[in-house]
């Protein structure tokens, strides 16, 4: 049976079962678009009184306005970018980074006290801390006293971890290079169920000088893949959090990887003259 006489079989059959029914529903045949192939900004799914200072108002951000309702209820395509966007976020968060990945990186893996995904979720001070065991094998393979270390860790969000890392750290290479910083490719961690405060422990054990944490953020409807950068200058455990200085929103619709490479490298390089970090170096710069 061909496709056309199908469809009108189905047709009928609809006309059928609703005696009401008027004229039965037509049936697409035609592919659905990929909804993230549509740029949102661009989109206008209303009919405002203004279209000029609707699109200004989209293109300023990237949150929804103007999605157009249907009744009461929003239009079937932003009903479903939303869907999207949340199963993306849930993905990111209970996902874990490929060990593929890890290992392609050149990182050095160590896990905190959390058993697995649920215990990091339920338990976030496991996920500050290290086993004496795991600590120790750690810091057997870093080097002391750096100026920089750099730590990765997975934290909320896997997909920020692998869309970025791998251009973030030779670009970070690079921006340190140019300022005359070692920076050691070959002996950074990745912590798997990581919480910032965890590169405290590394910080304090290494007796590194200044800390950058590279971790996954808490994913959006907006992003699921942003990334942040915590520094702290001689981190201890049990700092303060207003001792950290923070570059966050770090993807490709937010802070590019270039422009945060050259962020974080003049942090570094601040916290390294100054000898301070977080709140302390702000008011000094100011």
């Amino acid at each position: 049976m061909s496709l056309t006489n199908e469809l009108q079989d189905i047709s009928s059959a609809q006309q059928r079962r609703n005696p009401y029914c008027i004229k039965a529903s037509q049936i697409e045949t035609t592919p659905l678009t990929d909804l993230y192939q549509i740029n949102q900004r661009h989109q206008i799914l209303l009919l405002p009184a203004d279209r000029h200072k609707l699109l200004e108002m989209k293109l300023a951000t990237p949150a929804r306005i103007g999605l157009g309702r249907c009744g009461t209820r929003y239009l079937t395509q932003p009903s479903l970018r939303f869907l999207a966007d949340h199963a993306a976020a849930r993905d990111a968060v209970l996902t874990e980074v490929k060990p593929e990945f890890i290992q392609q990186q050149g990182l050095i893996a160590i896990q905190t006290t959390c058993q697995n995904k649920q215990d990091y979720l339920k338990n976030p001070p496991k996920g500050r801390c290290f086993s004496a065991t795991a600590l120790k094998q750690l810091v057997s393979q870093l080097p002391q006293h750096a100026a920089v270390q750099i730590i990765v860790g997975d934290g909320l969000s896997s997909a920020a971890i692998e869309s970025n890392i791998g251009q973030l750290l030779p670009a970070l290479q690079q921006s340190f290079k140019a300022a005359d910083i070692a920076l050691d490719r070959t002996h950074i961690p990745f912590v798997k169920y990581s919480r910032v405060a965890a590169m405290d422990a590394i910080g304090a054990a290494t007796n590194a000088e200044v800390v950058c944490m590279l971790i996954g953020e808490r994913p959006g409807l907006v992003s699921a893949n942003s990334l942040s950068a915590y520094i702290a200058f001689r981190p201890q455990v049990g700092m303060a959090e207003a001792q950290r200085t923070v570059i966050s929103n770090i993807h490709a619709g937010g802070t590019p990887v270039n422009v945060a490479a050259t962020q974080i490298s003049a942090t570094c390089q601040d916290m390294l003259r100054y000898h301070l970090s977080g709140v302390a170096l702000k008011q000094k710069l100011e």
